[in-house]
């Protein structure tokens, strides 16, 4: 009966077709995939869709898609959406599906999310085929590979890797911590970079080679980060002229004493803006690094994240004052 239903809407031509609903497992995808005239298409609904070999909406503009269960009888798939300028996805799967590349000529944003932090073994590629992008967002778990051919230069990246609570087994950590290395090459080339959790990243650390250089990088924004995982984006960042931390997890003090100084710290780095929550001397021991080193710093900002910090304002603020500033320019401030 829903079938039908849904059958005689897409019929009448219409440009948008939404539906929120529950659980439905007998899903006919024939007159979605038919329908020319829409525009957008919002399908938030925990079903099985079975994708046909031949998929052309050629006016779709928006494509929000949740809680589908994707197969098809081939094991690779080409989607043509050639006015498709945002794709939203969540927590969808592809099965019996190998490949799967989207045609998206005009595509500008992308949105993943997988909620939980559940590792899925998945073998499934999607292939984003476009030019255009201007924003991409990926948040929750490793699920399927996305592949993004000749991501621009300009584009604004958030990624946040969630890694299982539950105890993983060796062969899983090192597949999480490959996708999620994988997926951050892509970007090595943009300007603009936003990472959440950086744990999976940090297993890379062991393997250099595995982890990319980002010559272009002018914009960094972090999530609690590890120090040493802090240091090495800074060395493979050259150019960068912002940098933005939540916090500092834990950190290595006698790393500092033997680390080479970040050429973007004695060259380009202009504005730093520095979470601390409790007053650890590893948060303390970074502020000083950054001061001493950053030789064309103009704003250095420090944010409070605890009442126990807020507490201590003057105290805090007359250690950081104590520290030798390599700009004697630089302003600092503190919220």
């Amino acid at each position: 009966m829903v079938n039908i239903w849904f059958s005689a809407i897409l019929n009448r031509r219409v440009r948008k077709f939404i539906i929120h609903g529950s659980s439905h497992k007998d899903f006919s995808s024939q007159p979605l995939f038919s329908c020319k005239s829409l525009v957008e298409l919002v399908l938030n609904i925990s079903c099985y869709l079975r994708v046909p070999a031949d998929v052309n909406l050629p006016n779709l503009e928006t494509l929000d898609l949740s809680g589908i269960r994707f197969t098809s009888n081939l094991n690779e798939l080409v989607l043509s959406f050639p006015l498709l300028k945002k794709f939203e996805c969540q927590n969808c799967t592809w099965s019996n599906v190998q490949n799967v590349s989207l045609q998206v000529p005009a595509l500008e944003v992308v949105v993943l999310k997988f909620g939980g932090s559940v590792y899925v073994a998945n073998t499934c590629t999607i292939k984003f085929c476009n030019s255009r992008l201007t924003d991409f967002s990926y948040d929750g778990s490793t699920s399927q590979d996305y592949v993004l051919l000749n991501p621009p230069s300009d584009i604004h990246v958030f990624i946040n890797i969630l890694v299982p609570q539950y105890r993983l087994e060796e062969e899983e950590e090192k597949e999480i911590s490959l996708r999620a290395c994988m997926l951050l090459k892509q970007f090595s080339q943009v300007e603009y970079l936003k990472l959440g959790q950086t744990k999976v990243f940090a297993k890379a650390l062991g393997s250099l080679e595995d982890f990319p250089a980002f010559m272009m990088l002018r914009h960094l924004e972090l999530g609690y980060v590890t120090g040493e995982m802090l240091l090495e984006l800074l060395l493979k960042s050259p150019n960068l002229t912002t940098l933005d931390i939540k916090g500092i997890s834990e950190f290595e003090t006698e790393l500092l004493g033997s680390a080479f100084v970040p050429h973007c710290l004695s060259s380009t780095l202009e504005v730093v803006k520095l979470g601390m929550h409790k007053g650890h001397d590893f948060e303390f021991c970074v502020a000083k690094f950054v001061m001493e080193h950053a030789l064309v710093l103009k704003r250095l900002s420090f944010s409070w994240y605890s009442h126990q910090l807020k507490c201590k304002t003057k105290r805090v603020k007359d250690k950081l004052f104590s520290f030798k500033k390599a700009s004697n320019t630089a302003i600092i401030e503190f919220s």
